[in-house]
């Protein structure tokens, strides 16, 4: 590709870069491999910036519900399949489920800064771990959870028609529409 910078960086690793977002691919010459002088063969895809032209914010966020789109069916992943997480809100990075993986000890920065390991990958976890050092970085971080449910009420449970949710046993066998599934999980008192 055309447009490749190479620069090395104060820990002595190379960075390879082009202003166009053009691939990047690394690939094994005839007298040698890739390996051979510290690069992993393959095809690096690029990065895309957004910038509104008046220098105001920009705004992406999926077209869900959640956001306020009727009927709207958009999902984070459709954001983050262009390469995005969603920003809707001045000063506020909006992310993703996590993976389930916990953070490893200075594996993130943020502003800077490094970042602990977390207990486990559990949202509230990675939070935890970032905002132990609110104080160095400035940042505060959030995590909540939603699932969003469809009913089926011909499918009535029988008279042990319990289910679990967090281990709390939540019953349904009264339960005729979604206002009384609300109101049953919201009686179990789930930790």
């Amino acid at each position: 590709v055309s447009g490749v910078v190479a620069t090395l960086n104060e820990d002595n690793s190379i960075t390879l870069s082009n202003t166009d977002g053009d691939d990047i691919i690394i690939a094994n010459g005839s007298s040698g491999t890739a390996a051979s002088v510290g690069f992993t063969a393959g095809t690096y895809t690029g990065f895309v910036e957004l910038s509104n032209l008046d220098g105001s914010q920009v705004t992406i966020e999926a077209g869900s519900a959640t956001n306020g789109y009727t009927n709207g069916t958009g999902t984070f992943a459709d954001v983050n399949s262009l390469g995005f997480n969603e920003f809707s809100k001045a000063g506020v990075l909006e992310g993703n489920t996590v993976s389930g993986t916990a953070l490893v000890a200075n594996e993130l920065k943020i502003n800077d800064v490094l970042i602990g390991e977390s207990l486990s990958g559990s949202a509230t976890h990675i939070a935890s771990a970032i905002n132990e050092k609110t104080n160095e970085h400035g940042v505060t971080a959030d995590a909540n959870n939603a699932v969003t449910l469809t009913f089926d009420f011909e499918a009535q449970p029988s008279s042990n028609g319990a289910f679990k949710i967090n281990g709390q046993a939540v019953d349904l066998t009264t339960a005729t529409s979604a206002a009384s599934v609300v109101t049953a999980i919201n009686n179990a008192v789930i930790g």
